[in-house]
């Protein structure tokens, strides 16, 4: 599909669903997928979030810097038979995965998140669907070829919109980075998932991390368990604003 600018009328219609807050078909996810306006589509996922005002963070080894390695192992992750071969799903429990690559056609998600969404209305067993990015098992990294952002944050968005019966949208903060990270919050995915190696010093640090890229996002941290019971929600930190309002100290 060849992206271009949505008919007005087309546009019209999908936001009044969306704030409405009424389920969106295939031909809206068709539609939304191959809309070149970003903003527009980060904006309506971004209503569509659980909590307008909170985004999680979940710490659990399993979602490491190996993590593409890790559901393979752990979570029994096969090839699509689907016609894009590039992404992969699986069923972890409360946890749908769903991989992506840079070859991945929006339309296709699209078709794969719908497969997800009636599963989810027959059997109610989906909390968090996680989008992990192919091409990061330690043996692939060296000739991956990534995935765009603007090709992420269009999936990510489009996973919002659509899963209107699934809680929570998730990326592996290890995987994504600290930027694709903080842009994401902002299209519709509600929490990161990491997994710190070297000890509780090194979770300890990664925590902070996460506290302030989600607070720096314009969120309330919250820290959850692996079964996404509450752990701790955190004051948000300092705004940039209050920062530079305020004279740093440079000695103590």
């Amino acid at each position: 599909m060849r992206g271009g600018m949505m008919d007005a009328g087309r546009r019209r219609e999908i936001e009044r669903k969306v704030y409405a807050g009424q389920r969106l078909d295939r031909a809206d996810g068709v539609g939304l997928a191959g809309c070149d306006d970003l903003v527009w589509l980060g904006r309506l996922a971004h209503h569509r979030r659980a909590d307008p005002e909170r985004a999680g963070f979940v710490l659990d080894p399993r979602w490491g810097p190996a993590t593409d390695a890790g559901l393979a192992a752990d979570a029994g992750v096969t090839a699509d038979a689907g016609p894009a071969a590039d992404a992969r799903s699986a069923d972890a429990g409360p946890v749908t995965v769903l991989t992506y690559g840079r070859d991945t056609a929006p339309e296709i998600w699209v078709d794969r998140l719908m497969a997800v969404r009636d599963r989810q209305d027959a059997d109610g067993g989906c909390r968090v669907l996680v989008a992990v990015r192919a091409g990061t098992a330690p043996e692939e990294v060296a000739t991956a070829d990534p995935a765009a952002p603007v090709l992420a944050l269009r999936l990510l968005a489009l996973s919002r919109l659509l899963l209107d019966n699934v809680a929570r949208i998730a990326v592996s903060y290890p995987i994504e980075g600290a930027s694709l990270c903080q842009l994401a919050l902002n299209f519709g995915v509600d929490q990161l998932l990491a997994g710190a190696e070297g000890g509780p010093e090194a979770t300890a640090a990664l925590r902070e991390e996460l506290v302030t890229l989600i607070g720096d996002a314009g969120f309330r941290p919250v820290e959850l368990d692996p079964e996404q019971r509450v752990i701790h929600t955190y004051d948000p930190p300092p705004s940039q604003a209050d920062r530079r309002s305020e004279p740093q100290r440079v000695w103590a």
